[in-house]
């Protein structure tokens, strides 16, 4: 069996004063390259590129406490809702490479990112309490497109509830969102 081991490539830098950890552009593009030259993309997947919603509706914290009627708005817009504990890695990185807009809630599935081609499009949502710049960062290094829609908090596991008034509003202003 072939491995891949890939240390944590994180650099420090600073802004306005305050240190943080960003991630490289050129390491990440190293490991995308090494994965996606494994891999044929094109095994087990459909045609052309598609809209992905990332579901945590079977984990047990940061859930999207709405996610019905979340879906039954992006399913017209051709949103496909994907479970990713129900994938395998290679499958992850197969669906992410065909791609073009993910919305999803903060957490583990949004690294998945890494796989998206040049251009496509990161929407989080992402609970009030937990402001982190982590898949901004991503999608910086990797040249996506990124926005936050902060969401407002659900019980004290950080589940999470869409306004989905606002998140329509919102998702028609953003330029990028329906190209």
């Amino acid at each position: 069996m072939r491995r891949l081991v890939v240390s944590s490539f994180r650099r420090r830098s600073e802004r306005a004063g305050t240190p943080f950890d960003c991630i490289s552009p050129n390491a990440l593009r190293w490991l995308r390259k090494r994965v996606m030259a494994g891999l044929d993309t094109a095994k087990g997947t459909g045609g052309g590129l598609e809209n992905i919603y990332i579901s945590r509706n079977k984990a047990s914290v940061r859930r999207v406490i709405n996610e019905n009627e979340l879906m039954n708005f992006l399913a017209p817009l051709g949103f496909k809702s994907y479970c990713l504990e129900d994938f395998s890695f290679n499958d992850q990185v197969r669906i992410f490479s065909k791609a073009k807009i993910v919305v999803g809630p903060h957490g583990s599935g949004l690294t998945n990112i890494m796989w998206l081609g040049n251009g496509a499009s990161v929407i989080e949502l992402m609970p009030e309490s937990r402001l982190h710049p982590d898949y901004f960062q991503l999608s910086r290094a990797l040249g996506l497109r990124y926005t936050a829609i902060i969401c407002k908090a659900a019980g004290d596991d950080n589940d999470i509830t869409v306004d989905l008034p606002e998140f329509k509003k919102y998702l028609k202003n953003i330029p990028f969102a329906m190209d």
